[in-house]
């Protein structure tokens, strides 16, 4: 009798049809185009010869998720996980499907699992994933929210030089810095954004001029980067770093100005302390033997 068996047993695999390049193409194919049904129908054909296969049961499962069907994508992403592919973005998954069969408790595990394994993303981006709109009044979908935006900061912030330039961050008056107690002619908001990889400045004034800046640590050049462009049209690019003595940013950039003369630019942010800036931008145009001082401003923090 265990002959038999034995026999049949190797009829049946020889019998079985093996997945040749043409069904797998065609597979992908079905799910590129997002074609889930037919797609799902070639992916159990792949998984059923190959049951370790991760990423066929990884797109299996996703494929049944296309097609509404959250409840048949559960043990496709489950799979997925055990076999160690993509297991971060199956278990994300894991915690959408679960978000609307109603299962509350293992969606929160599911989420909570892969931000504490460092998974970032902002509350925008949460926001757009419809499949957690059940579990959003939840606490502790909140905090794990709350979370996954640190991991966002996580890259940079690890990264002492991306931090150089805080000082500058916060919401300020802006006034002549040889006239401290004038009234202020412009507003400056600047904010930390992109995973607190970017500083984003906002400049406003009563005249109704407006600039905006983005500056930069680029870790390979080891460089920080400023790219200003205002609603005249203007746009310049700074290169520079900051001076830990003086405890002060500077900048150095060369440009064209209105009048098509090469112009070069010295911009030194100084830090006078919590509540203090000094922005002074001096302009040559005979190759740096003069400058002349394009804007010399005093930035006061708003209380």
């Amino acid at each position: 009798m265990a002959l038999l068996l034995h026999v049949l047993l190797l009829a049946t695999l020889a019998n079985a049809a093996p997945i040749d390049s043409a069904a797998r193409a065609e597979a992908n194919t079905f799910f590129q185009q997002q074609d889930w049904k037919n797609a799902a129908a070639r992916y159990q054909t792949i998984v059923k010869e190959e049951p370790k296969n991760g990423a066929a049961w990884f797109r299996l499962g996703i494929s049944f998720h296309g097609l509404g069907k959250h409840k048949e994508a559960v043990a496709p992403y489950q799979q997925a996980v055990n076999l160690g592919f993509q297991t971060t973005s199956a278990t994300f998954r894991l915690a959408r499907v679960y978000a609307v069969l109603k299962q509350k408790d293992k969606s929160l595990d599911a989420l909570q699992h892969v931000v504490q394994g460092g998974y970032a993303v902002s509350h925008q981006g949460l926001a757009m994933e419809a499949d957690f709109d059940a579990v959003r009044t939840e606490p502790r979908y909140t905090k794990i929210v709350t979370q996954a935006e640190k991991n966002l900061c996580a890259a940079c912030d690890a990264v002492p030089e991306h931090r150089q330039f805080d000082f500058w961050v916060g919401e300020w008056d802006v006034r002549p810095y040889t006239t401290p107690t004038a009234a202020p002619t412009a507003l400056s908001v600047i904010e930390r954004a992109n995973g607190n990889c970017t500083i984003v400045e906002n400049y406003y004034t009563k005249g109704g001029y407006v600039g905006k800046s983005f500056n930069i640590y680029d870790a390979v050049e080891r460089k920080w980067r400023q790219f200003w462009n205002d609603n005249g049209g203007t746009v310049i690019e700074f290169f520079g770093e900051y001076d830990t003595a003086e405890k002060a940013m500077k900048y150095r950039s060369e440009s064209v100005n209105p009048q098509g003369q090469k112009q070069m630019g010295k911009m030194t942010f100084y830090n006078l302390g919590a509540d203090k800036v000094r922005q002074l931008w001096e302009a040559s145009t005979d190759d740096g033997k003069t400058w002349t001082i394009a804007f010399d401003g005093l930035y006061t923090r708003r209380k």
